[in-house]
């Protein structure tokens, strides 16, 4: 089983055994994750369309989320959401601040 996988099925135990969404899951797991720090939920559609634009600019998730101020498996996350929702026509606001 390779480590992506592996990381998967962690981080999905952690979410049922913790009642937490799969961000919060990955968050947990990653490296960084520190339960003092408080993330910063504020992304809003234009902040996604920056991260869109570094990723394609070669930057790392990891070295977008720092940017942002989350973690690279929230941002990822994230991206991959409002793509799906852009996609199906949506008026899709991430958040509401």
């Amino acid at each position: 089983m390779n480590a992506q996988v592996k990381e998967a099925y962690m981080a999905l135990a952690v979410s049922i055994l913790t009642k937490s969404t799969p961000e919060q899951a990955f968050e947990k797991l990653s490296n960084d994750y520190d339960p003092g720090i408080h993330y910063n939920k504020s992304i809003t559609n234009k902040d996604l369309e920056d991260m869109i634009s570094m990723k394609k600019s070669g930057e790392t998730w990891r070295e977008i989320g720092e940017v942002f101020g989350v973690t690279l498996y929230t941002a990822f996350a994230r991206v991959k959401r409002y793509k799906k929702n852009k996609e199906g026509g949506e008026n899709w606001v991430v958040s509401q601040t």
